[in-house]
């Protein structure tokens, strides 16, 4: 079992081109999106569209804290460890942006992919299937909630 090696340069460019690829097409999405539309409570489920971002920003930071935990040889479970609810854990994480600003959660949501994809580009050892689970895997599962939004705030 591969652990701590490192991936080879094909694995690594599949990866980051993929992790853009994702990237490109919720930035798309999001660049539709104005800012009175992503503060409107309930029109994400029970969510607000900039607490979207919100969690797929802290998604972002979780990818990281598991990668450099492995890397450290400790333990480290993606997505959460067993026994842990995640729509607690979402609902924790999300609890100190409450009353952030849209520009503040689009702030956080880039910063925390710049931070991912540098990480996926300098550890020797990243995992595919955690930065790929954060970014083309996990912004998928939320693009059609904020193309609904994007469409919904341009009527």
């Amino acid at each position: 079992m591969r652990t701590n090696m490192a991936i080879s340069m094909n694995e690594r460019l599949a990866m980051l081109q993929a992790a853009a690829n994702s990237w490109l097409e919720l930035r798309r999405v999001l660049d539709t999106i104005s800012d009175s539309a992503l503060r409107k409570p309930d029109t994400v489920g029970v969510w607000r569209g900039q607490d979207v971002l919100v969690h797929l920003a802290n998604w972002d930071e979780e990818a990281i804290n598991v990668l450099e935990r492995m890397a450290a040889g400790e333990p480290a479970h993606w997505p959460l460890p067993p026994g842990v609810d995640g729509d607690v854990w979402n609902e924790e994480r999300l609890d100190p942006w409450r009353s952030a600003t849209p520009a503040q959660a689009r702030a956080f949501l880039t910063d925390a992919h710049d931070r991912l994809m540098h990480v996926a580009e300098t550890m020797q050892a990243v995992k595919p299937r955690i930065v790929l689970g954060a970014t083309q895997y996990h912004y998928g599962e939320h693009l059609d909630d904020l193309r609904a939004l994007a469409k919904a705030s341009t009527q």
